[in-house]
């Protein structure tokens, strides 16, 4: 009996007194959706490589069915509570600020109307793409008459894609440059430019090749109905349509916000008492000298908190922001990610932590590599890359500064794991994943929060400021 089957078996041995006909959704349990997900790779290695979308639930909105899940469930908000009770109540009887104590919220997401702004923005450039990109399906319907020049139009307009493309990034990255926006505000609208770019791809890789065939003098474009339900859905594959729920749950939908909301209290919380407290002072009274007993110390008060934090981080985005607009969207595929917490090693992982992002990958990167090189291996090699470059351009336009912590952490304790887990039964391979994991945690966010205050604190050893990016000034304040 396989995992899964072992989950199935407990859900209904201990569901028995749960009508799941009596949800609102109504949808397939996503333990089905599982063996689905199963079916769909096995269809990628005979080379049947169309997404598929299947009304389904979340991983966790199956398992909080569960009572005793649902119990544990009930435990976190209720240590929420309290953390929130106890931070407050200390706030105001140390100094009386209560707004103190939410500083990290107020500050990391300042500079809102200039956010807006720039959402609009992209919002106009979304739109400005269709119409365009509809003006070369429709152009090239004459272009068919004369085949001569068919090429030709179709390189200028491949051209003309990547500068828009270039442009857009460009533009959007500038602005967050001048305005100096703080990280939480940065981090979302860079989040959103790259969201949106994935989007234009997709959208370009589905459609064009309905207008590839040089016999077709009739277009059938896309409503602009289609492209804007797909712009804002909860999936980076485009499809015309996709399955559907019969209405929207709106109780549900202020669950969600306010599982988000809650969970950036509690990050805010995590992050000033267990992260910033130690860096926050680093370089402000000069030269200090920082041993190694030091730093481990304050490296190993760090861990916890940071794999929390990244446990937060995961479930408000990819669970609570996904299920939320899904939710107002009836769109009804939520299977955004699987039971990564099961996963045996870092490739799994990959593969199951993000099954948004991951479709897009193998859909346009991985896909295009093995059809050009017949090799899985450069393809995967690829794909792992790609996706690192785009977390690191992400968090260096985001907080000012490149330091490739992230890369480096899943690529050297990543490869290492792969060669020795293969040795491993599931549950030990398992437990060194979770050991890997949550010490990258503890090394990610003090790594990247020490560098954060020491470019507050400490002053520039280099006079280039483009050359001061990617000098880590943390190295020379201690």
């Amino acid at each position: 009996m396989n995992n899964n089957e072992k989950i199935k078996t407990l859900i209904n041995r201990t569901n028995k007194n749960i009508d799941i006909s009596d949800r609102t959704d109504n949808f397939p349990p996503v333990f089905n959706g599982i063996h689905t997900s199963k079916k769909r790779e096995s269809q990628r290695k005979n080379g049947e490589n169309e997404k598929i979308f299947l009304p389904r639930n979340s991983v966790l909105t199956d398992l909080f069915e569960i009572p005793h899940i649902n119990s544990l469930y009930r435990v976190f908000i209720s240590m929420l509570i309290i953390f929130f009770i106890n931070s407050f109540a200390s706030q105001i009887f140390s100094s009386g600020n209560i707004f103190n104590e939410f500083r990290f919220i107020i500050i990391g997401f300042g500079k809102l109307h200039i956010v807006i702004g720039i959402w609009l923005g992209m919002q106009f450039f979304a739109t400005i793409f269709y119409f365009i990109y509809k003006q070369w399906a429709n152009c090239r319907c004459y272009f068919v008459k004369v085949s001569n020049q068919l090429n030709a139009y179709d390189y200028v307009w491949i051209i003309a894609y990547t500068i828009f493309q270039i442009i857009y990034i460009t533009v959007t990255s500038l602005v967050i440059i001048k305005y100096n926006l703080p990280p939480a505000s940065s981090l979302a609208v860079t989040m959103e430019a790259v969201r949106i770019m994935m989007k234009f791809h997709s959208f370009i890789r589905v459609v064009s090749p309905r207008y590839m065939n040089d016999k077709i003098s009739t277009v059938d474009f896309p409503p602009y109905s289609a492209y804007l339900y797909y712009h804002f859905a909860p999936t980076l594959i485009y499809r015309d349509s996709y399955p559907r729920t019969q209405k929207t749950n709106w109780k549900k939908v202020i669950i969600y916000f306010t599982e988000i909301f809650a969970c950036i209290i509690f990050l805010n919380f995590l992050f000033g008492k267990y992260i910033s407290v130690h860096w926050e002072n680093i370089g402000k009274f000069g030269n200090q000298t920082l041993d190694m007993k030091q730093g481990a110390e304050l490296y190993s008060s760090s861990v916890f908190p940071s794999f929390i934090i990244m446990v937060f981080c995961f479930y408000l985005l990819l669970h609570c922001w996904l299920n939320a607009f899904a939710e107002m969207l009836t769109f009804a595929d939520r299977y955004f990610y699987t039971d990564w917490w099961n996963q045996k090693g870092y490739s799994s992982f990959y593969r199951t932590w993000n099954i948004v992002v991951q479709d897009w990958l193998y859909a346009y990167i991985y896909k295009d590599v093995v059809k050009f090189t017949k090799n899985r291996l450069l393809a995967a090699i690829t794909v792992f890359f790609i996706s690192a470059a785009v977390h690191e351009i992400i968090l260096s336009v985001s907080l000012g500064y490149f330091y490739p912590v992230l890369s480096l952490n899943f690529l050297i304790p990543g490869y290492l794991f792969t060669l020795v887990e293969k040795y491993m039964n599931h549950s030990a391979g398992n437990i060194l994943f979770w050991i890997t994991w949550i010490m990258g945690d503890g090394i990610i966010w003090t790594t990247y929060t020490m560098e954060y205050y020491a470019r507050f604190n400490c002053p520039s050893i280099v006079e280039n400021k483009m050359l001061d990016i990617f000098i880590p000034r943390s190295w020379f304040c201690y």
